[in-house]
């Protein structure tokens, strides 16, 4: 059995206060910190926030403090952490609920410093030579 001592706030909500909220569950093979958020969020309580996207580990939305080191949740697997397990939203970000953090206006910000996008020397680009 695992106990998830989650971090828990909504910004957006004046009656909401910063608390920890736990829950338990039964771990399985191969469990991942992303499914069992999942299942909690699916079977004890559907209002915990947080992000996701690749599930691969490629694109770190699903990032957040686990046991006081930052994590991927899709990539750390509970068989490799003890039987309880605290979760917090990655503290350099914005909150926006839970453990759900805009990472928008940092990937924007980095976007906008490294210009990873092509640049022409002044010339039009000659786009018949992809067909």
């Amino acid at each position: 059995m695992l106990k998830f001592h989650i971090m828990r706030f909504n910004p957006a909500d004046p009656a909401s206060v910063p608390h920890l909220q736990t829950y338990e569950l039964e771990q399985t093979m191969g469990m991942t910190l992303f499914i069992a958020l999942n299942e909690i969020r699916e079977q004890l309580d559907p209002s915990l926030a947080f992000d996701f996207v690749c599930r691969a580990g490629i694109c770190g939305s699903c990032g957040m403090v686990v046991n006081g080191r930052p994590g991927l949740a899709c990539r750390t697997l509970t068989q490799d952490l003890p039987a309880e397990i605290s979760l917090a939203p990655l503290p350099a970000f914005e909150l926006i609920a839970d453990l759900s953090v805009n990472t928008g206006k940092w990937m924007r910000g980095m976007s906008e410093r490294l210009e990873p996008w092509v640049h022409s020397l002044g010339q039009e680009a000659d786009l018949s030579r992809l067909a």
